[in-house]
């Protein structure tokens, strides 16, 4: 019978089988290890291109929350409360401002209304402070500011008389008219030294803006000469000068 089955010509061999089974199983083994290996390189490259993509990627500043971005604006544009900004001919905005629209809309205020600014007028010459009040009159009405004048040198009855002129031309506001309710100028701080002489002649220009600039001129030489007696008025009695400035045009506008 042994005989018989080993002489069948569908018999097949048992160890050519078993060679064969161990091939194709290490080459299934060979091809999958090819494989993981392929997928793990590919997915550590793909890690690293998308690690160096994220890196490539740019911070962008307004995507930060509101609040982060006002502690931000607060650290770089409000000084110490010791501390004041000085107003001078060649102030600019801190360079956050200039950086784009957004930014400034959101900061710009946080800069003019949380600072004290600080003016100093030499021989009571209003040139630099005209400047200054016609720059933040043009700010939006929301906009408050803290400003102190600060005088220095003598008092100059010329300049003083050219910055009176500007008060009853409206060419400025007059910090020390406090009735002036639609002033967008808030929190003014004045030297004690001009409440006596400047914040006077001032506010008689200021209400004196519906009359002529001549006749505005007579009411404050008229206080001077009948202020004459203080010592600080004194310092005006000097008019060497002022004929050509104080004479009347030729012409009289209507």
């Amino acid at each position: 019978m042994a005989q018989k089955r080993n002489n069948n010509k569908w018999a097949r061999p048992r160890k050519p089988m078993q060679a064969a089974t161990s091939a194709n199983r290490f080459n299934r083994n060979t091809a999958m290890a090819q494989v993981r290996n392929t997928a793990h390189c590919t997915l550590h490259e793909h890690k690293q291109h998308s690690h160096a993509k994220h890196l490539q990627q740019p911070f962008r500043f307004l995507d930060l929350a509101p609040e982060l971005r006002n502690r931000i604006y607060d650290y770089a544009l409000v000084l110490d409360p010791k501390d004041s900004q000085p107003v001078h001919k060649k102030l600019k905005q801190p360079g956050l401002l200039t950086t784009c629209t957004q930014i400034r809309a959101e900061a710009r205020m946080m800069w003019y209304s949380q600072n004290d600014f600080v003016i100093i007028v030499q021989d009571c010459n209003a040139n630099l402070l005209q400047r200054w009040l016609q720059h933040v009159s043009a700010l939006p009405d929301t906009f408050e500011f803290s400003l102190a004048i600060i005088p220095k040198g003598r008092y100059d009855w010329h300049n003083l008389l050219d910055w009176c002129k500007m008060v009853h031309e409206r060419k400025i506001e007059n910090p020390f008219f406090t009735e002036e309710d639609d002033s967008r100028l808030k929190n003014w701080v004045a030297d004690d030294r001009y409440d006596s002489i400047i914040s006077q002649v001032t506010n008689i220009a200021h209400d004196c803006r519906d009359i002529s600039w001549q006749r505005c001129w007579r009411k404050l030489e008229a206080l001077r000469k009948t202020e004459l007696s203080t010592s600080m008025w004194s310092e005006f009695n000097d008019v060497r000068g002022l004929r050509g400035f104080l004479r009347p045009p030729t012409r009289i506008e209507r």
